[in-house]
């Protein structure tokens, strides 16, 4: 029960930090974020290295059970408040993400809280949960911490008053990028709770993990959280040299029309049936949709389920920035716009749920696995990101002068992906599906190389109608695919750019200036029992993301991997279609 663990609770929480603290002037689009002034970046980020190293004992890295407590209080006013104008609520849904990426879910009944109004608003989980594979709930005994099996707390993330920047429009955009200075317009923004469109009566909230430790017998984040690994890695980069990274996600995935027959849990018992299986899910979207790359046709067959996603999606106040056909058949690419990066992780995952409910709700099956169809086009999970200052609030990625039109600074945070790309592709790739999609000249990154608009290199630098004179506002990691939970890749992206920042780490040349017959000279892993083993092999990314956890994410993959190893790739592709 709940209130019983309550009680278990002890004085002083240490390490708890606030992953709300970075959710200020959300809402711009990064193609806007040109600034005349970049010249300065240099000096300015120098600033605030200096700074922050001097300064770096007064961040706070904790806070105390009064704290916590008063959050909880503060949530219970907003449950009550919610309830009175919104009789049908029932449940809050407090969800967390494994290692696999698998979105799971516990939901506490809205009368039991107001009745009960317990202490501290939480739910227990066991803490076995990060060793869980993704399709079968068979515990990994290398992934687990202990074998002594207990409890873990997992405790909703504040709901806080935000300051976002409004959406502008494309005439404002091409004003605002010719001006001298940035101009952002900037409103109050209640962050209010998620009540889901297509569940109206439950509230989905994000949750961070807790233990007791055993020792000190104080509560304090669990290392086997995800967002606890990504707000590490968050306060690392600011703390250090007062950077913050903002980003979104690129969201591919295909529409496929339910059918009971080719459901991955029937009984399939050669590897034709499977095939015949995979053969007629592709016939049965090439009938609705044969169409090609931002084709009209495309978004007007499946007009009726678009509609229904992207006013979920707006009813949960995502803010959808462009929506487009892809290559294949039945597939589409919906991105959202850029946040800091904790929320930004968190609406990729809002946004992937909602698009698995509101397709499976009307009949259809929503996949993002990286292949499910052989010679068509794989889906991806992009990721553009920038670096900013967080005393300034300004992007400090761009400068006309700069190699590909970015910083210095930014250039040795991309050597530091570089460097690290390797053992990174474990985390951005994380199935053997995965490295289907990863072939060369398919435009999905696999070169480690970073180039001004090139498509083949796992770092992309896009260009704007103003690069030219303002620089470019963002970078591009093209690997990462919808397999890989967000929260540990961006804890490994930043500590392998915070390596690229602190030792000064140049990128090569990039691709725009070297001879193109040299670019499949160097290439991430091609397998995800190599990309494994180049992670093993990292000690700097495992220690920095958390032993614990990287420990927990190998194992799980690892046995993962033989399993699915022991099917043909159809198999696979099955039993996965409907997971991711």
């Amino acid at each position: 029960m709940i209130e019983s663990h309550t009680n278990n609770i002890n004085n002083n929480i240490n390490n708890i930090n606030n992953n709300n603290n970075n959710n200020n002037n959300n809402n711009n689009n990064n193609n806007n974020n040109n600034n005349n002034n970049n010249n300065n970046n240099n000096n300015n980020i120098n600033n605030n290295i200096n700074n922050n190293i001097n300064n770096n004992n007064n961040f706070k890295k904790s806070q105390d059970e009064n704290e916590l407590i008063l959050n909880s209080k503060q949530l219970l006013e907003q449950i009550k408040e919610v309830k009175k104008k919104n009789s049908q609520l029932k449940f809050i849904r407090i969800c967390w993400i494994d290692v696999s990426n698998k979105i799971r879910t516990k939901a506490i009944n809205i009368d039991w809280i107001l009745n009960r109004e317990p202490k501290l608003i939480h739910v227990t989980v066991t803490d076995i949960c990060m060793s869980l594979l993704s399709f079968q709930d068979t515990v990994t005994k290398e992934a687990l911490k202990s074998e002594n099996f207990g409890e873990v707390f997992l405790i909703p993330t504040k709901l806080t008053t935000t300051s976002s920047n409004s959406t502008i429009t494309t005439t404002e955009r091409i004003s605002v990028a010719t001006t001298t200075t940035t101009t952002t317009k900037t409103t109050n923004v209640n962050k209010k709770f998620n009540i889901l469109p297509y569940c109206p009566t439950h509230i989905q909230m994000f949750g961070e993990f807790f233990n007791i430790d055993n020792e000190s017998k104080q509560l304090k984040p669990w290392s086997l959280c995800p967002r606890n690994a990504l707000q590490r890695a968050i306060d690392k980069l600011k703390n250090r040299f007062g950077i913050s990274i903002k980003g979104s996600f690129e969201v591919e995935f295909f529409l496929i029309k339910k059918d009971d027959r080719l459901s991955s849990s029937s009984t399939t018992t050669t590897t034709t049936t499977t095939t015949t299986k995979i053969t007629t899910l592709l016939k049965s979207i090439n009938q609705l949709d044969n169409g090609t790359f931002a084709s009209y046709h495309s978004l007007d067959c499946y007009g009726d389920l678009i509609e229904k996603i992207t006013n979920a999606l707006n009813e949960q106040g995502l803010p959808i920035e462009q929506l487009l056909s892809e290559s294949g058949s039945g597939q589409f690419e919906i991105t959202i716009d850029y946040t800091d990066i904790m929320e930004a992780c968190d609406r990729h995952i809002m946004v992937r749920q909602t698009i698995h409910s509101v397709a499976s709700i009307n009949g259809y099956i929503a996949t993002f696995i990286p292949k499910p169809f052989d010679n068509i086009a794989g889906s991806g999970c992009h990721a553009h990101l920038s670096l900013w200052d967080i005393n300034t609030n300004r992007n400090l990625t761009p400068d006309p002068n700069g190699q590909c039109g970015i910083s210095l600074t930014n250039q040795y945070f991309i050597g530091g992906l570089l460097k690290h790309s390797k053992s990174l592709t474990a985390l951005f790739n994380t199935t053997s599906n995965s490295f289907e999609r990863l072939k060369p000249f398919c435009w999905s990154g696999c070169n480690i190389s970073w180039g001004l608009d090139n498509k083949e290199s796992i770092i992309r630098i896009p260009s704007n109608p103003f690069s030219t004179t303002n620089g470019c506002s963002n970078f591009e990691i093209k690997t990462i695919d919808h397999t890989s939970n967000p929260y540990l890749v961006m804890a490994g992206v930043i500590h392998a750019g915070f390596d690229g920042i602190k030792n000064s780490i140049s990128p090569p040349p990039p691709t725009s200036l070297v001879d193109q017959s040299n670019l499949n000279n160097q290439l991430i892993p091609s397998t995800i029992e190599d990309a494994i083993q180049c992670l093993k092999e990292n000690d700097y990314l495992c220690a920095n993301i958390g032993k614990d956890i990287t420990n927990a994410f190998i194992h799980v993959k690892l046995a993962e991997n033989e399993i699915l190893k022991k099917l043909s790739i159809d198999d696979q592709r099955l039993k996965l279609l409907e997971l991711y």
